[in-house]
């Protein structure tokens, strides 16, 4: 099973930052906008059809800068290219 998204729902009410880690059995994933250079917060998460399961992390103390935000790079650069 391959990591394929980190989806940002952002903070809740109580301050928590909350993402979702979406993965896939499939190799070659692809979603909207993933071409995007630089991702400047274009890409979306890939389509239902390829997600196999959706883990959940809640917590105020992680903050991730995810690559669909980057002004600089785009999906393709932060994708493993040994498969």
């Amino acid at each position: 099973m391959n990591l394929v998204f980190v989806n940002e729902l952002g903070p809740n009410y109580k301050g928590d930052n909350i993402y979702e880690f979406i993965f896939s059995d499939l190799d070659d994933v692809w979603g909207e906008e993933w071409d995007a250079e630089p991702a400047s917060g274009k890409p979306q998460p890939p389509e239902i059809k390829f997600v196999k399961k959706v883990g959940t992390l809640k917590n105020s103390k992680i903050e991730l800068t995810l690559i669909q935000e980057s002004d600089f790079f785009g999906m393709f650069d932060s994708m493993d290219s040994d498969q």
